[in-house]
């Protein structure tokens, strides 16, 4: 009631000074931000209006703006109160002019909350006290990462399920020790992996990190453990959490309720298996001295799903590498740089050794000159790849994938043995210098109806008057008028549609590859020849 009142008396104040004034859809009324129009898409907030500046965003001032995408806030504003932009579902970014450091120091109950496209957020580098209020950011689940100069505190559900959530960071701490974390702060961020604990908390609240299930670090610098109510670690193996503490605290925690229950060892958390390191799921890591890496399909009682970022880069010992069936992510720089490297299979008789990765990350086996053989991408939606993923891959021949989108920039960039090579039909683009400097192409085939989109430096050193182009008898004049595509070889006569068929179908008489080689399995994502027809293969 007392806090009402106050704003009702500084709301009365400020028409008293000034009066009311619509600038661009935004609504100010003696340095505050009060309205704005319900249609406006972009909203830059004038540092100051009639002579005085823009300190506060109201209650609700920008709540129900549901067109609202971008809104960029002048450094003069240092409050930002109830629910001023809740529920903007449209909204994606909020910035804070060229430096994109805000002096905010107050986020009010319920700010943001409900906002489930915010994506990004300036730094709040307000030099006093930084206050996230109760909700403040709940439920803004595109939201990865948030920035804080000078802390003090968290509310209940400041952060409730921000599933997207991945660092908190924060400068300074505000040096009062009888702060908390408040009830559920973070529960249901599953993205967060690290968290410090600001120094002056004393108390760790019910539901504070429940079902955090991607965390893997909690930093505390508190001589004495914080007290924890309830089960603030609900839903999360904290068995597999390593608490990094001082080794002058050590013993506090090993004895204190709930943080006893932490690993305090971070070696006891990932299992080694030949060489090869896997933490929850992932492999993260290979011993330099490994020519032959095997990775399991199960470590320590879980799934391998996934090659971590720079699991493997610069390992220059590595010659071969299998792979489950189970991983479906390659992350950015798995085998960057790794030049002794010849082949990469999946474990897969059923498929001919096809695998099922639906992710590859930027630079995955960039630089890999040595490589000869990757296995089919043989998943039934599109596989999403990083830009250079196979970037230097000198000595590399085919690629077979069933389903790309996209062609990323310099995805297969010098290339130099690449040959041939099949356009999926789910295709719709191909970025810059994709295949730059893949000199060695004669043939490409589309199985995509539509011309894809192409970078008109896609092709950059590759005399396409050489290559030629298989396409569908229907889209035939279409890809001779397209961008790029007109400049291919297109043959005159004999142009069959490509079939697309099922694996076990295309079986069902010899099949040969566009090398004019009899192959006993074909593989998902390739094109061959059957019954002297080209046939890409689902």
């Amino acid at each position: 009631m007392k806090r009402e009142l106050l704003l009702f008396c500084l709301m009365s104040s400020a028409a008293a000074i000034g009066a009311q004034t619509t600038i661009n859809g935004v609504t100010y009324n003696a340095g505050w931000v009060t309205a704005c129009d319900k249609g406006m898409t972009e909203v830059v907030i004038e540092p100051s209006v009639n002579g005085v500046s823009t300190r506060v965003i109201a209650d609700r001032a920008f709540s129900g703006c549901n067109a609202l995408v971008t809104v960029d806030i002048p450094s003069s504003v240092t409050e930002i109160h109830n629910r001023a932009f809740s529920g903007c579902t449209a909204l994606r970014e909020i910035t804070c002019g060229e430096s994109n450091l805000c002096n905010v120091d107050l986020l009010d109950e319920y700010v943001f909350s409900g906002c489930t496209s915010l994506q990004s957020v300036p730094q709040f580098d307000a030099s006093v006290r930084m206050v996230v209020g109760n909700s403040a950011f709940s439920g803004c689940t595109s939201l990865k990462q948030v920035r804080f100069s000078y802390i003090d505190s968290f509310g209940d559900n400041a952060f409730y399920n921000c599933s997207s959530l991945e660092s908190v960071w924060y400068g300074r701490v505000y040096p009062v020790d009888n702060r908390v974390i408040g009830r559920n702060a973070f529960s249901g961020c599953a993205a967060l992996k690290e968290f410090t604990i600001p120094a002056n908390v004393v108390k760790i609240n019910d539901g504070a990190f429940a079902n955090c299930v991607g965390l893997k670090q909690m930093n505390v610098d508190i001589a004495t453990p914080p007290a924890c109510e309830g089960t603030p670690f609900r839903g999360v193996n904290v068995g597999k959490v390593y608490l990094k503490v001082a080794d002058s605290m050590m013993d506090a925690y090993k004895s204190a309720p709930v943080w006893s229950d932490f690993c305090f060892d971070p070696a006891l958390l990932v299992t080694k298996i030949n060489g090869i390191t896997y933490e929850d799921g992932m492999v993260t890591a290979c011993d330099g001295d490994v020519t032959d890496a095997v990775v399991e399909g199960f470590a320590d009682g879980k799934k391998t799903v996934g090659i971590a970022e720079g699991a493997f880069a610069d390992c220059v010992e590595l010659m071969s590498v299998k792979l489950p069936v189970s991983v479906t992510e390659i992350g950015a720089r798995a085998f960057s740089g790794c030049l002794a490297l010849k082949t990469v299979v999946c474990d897969n008789p059923i498929l001919g050794g096809a695998c099922f990765v639906v992710s590859v990350g930027e630079y995955a086996f960039s630089g890999c000159g040595s490589l000869e053989s990757v296995p089919a991408f043989a998943a039934d939606k599109p596989v999403s790849f990083g830009q250079y993923a196979f970037s230097g891959c000198g000595s590399l021949q085919e690629v077979s994938l069933r389903s790309v989108e996209h062609f990323a920039p310099y995805m297969f960039s010098e290339c130099l043995s690449m040959t041939s090579f099949a356009i999926p039909a789910e295709t719709v683009s191909v970025g810059e210098c994709a295949f730059a400097g893949c000199s060695g192409l004669t043939e490409m085939t589309s199985a995509a109806v539509e011309p894809p989109v192409c970078d008109l430096h896609a092709f950059e050193g590759v005399d396409l008057s050489a290559v030629t182009l298989t396409v569908g008898k229907e889209s035939l004049e279409a890809y001779r008028q397209a961008e790029v595509w007109k400049d291919f070889h297109y043959e005159m006569t004999g142009l069959e549609c490509v079939r697309t068929v099922d694996a076990g179908e295309s079986a069902t008489g010899a099949v040969y590859d566009m090398q004019g080689r009899r192959v006993p399995t074909p593989l998902p994502g390739g094109v061959y020849i059957v019954g002297g027809r080209k046939t890409l293969v689902k």
